[in-house]
């Protein structure tokens, strides 16, 4: 099972954990929206992919995908979406810092112990 400990995403297993980590905890009939849900978070937080799969697969587990997958969504929506992809693992880039500040508190929410991921400078 997927605990985001020393992983970074390979574009070809994206689909993989969603499908494993993520949609296996619903319903035939939810699958299928869960599955198109995560799917669009997880090509909107490009660069934060890992993370992404991690918050929305924690909260599966939990019956909370719905509540973290909008808050997800929404932060995305509001802050996200400005900053480029390779600046959002930039330590010295605000939308990363905000990113990672949000991040945190989904990450002690949860309960999830999330290695740091290294800051990838381009």
């Amino acid at each position: 099972m997927f605990d985001g400990k020393g992983f970074e995403c390979i574009v070809e297993q994206i689909p993989g954990f969603i499908e494993d980590d993520i949609v296996s905890h619903f319903s035939d009939e939810e699958k299928d929206v869960v599955r198109q849900r995560a799917s669009k978070i997880v090509d909107d937080y490009v660069g934060l992919d890992s993370d992404a799969i991690l918050v929305l697969a924690s909260a599966s587990k939990v019956g909370r995908f719905d509540e973290y997958a909008t808050r997800l969504e929404l932060h995305f929506d509001e802050d996200l979406c400005y900053s480029p992809a390779p600046a959002r693992r930039h330590p010295g880039w605000p939308g990363a810092v905000r990113a990672w500040n949000m991040l945190k508190e989904i990450y002690h929410e949860l309960g999830v112990d999330r290695n740091s991921v290294e800051i990838v400078e381009n």
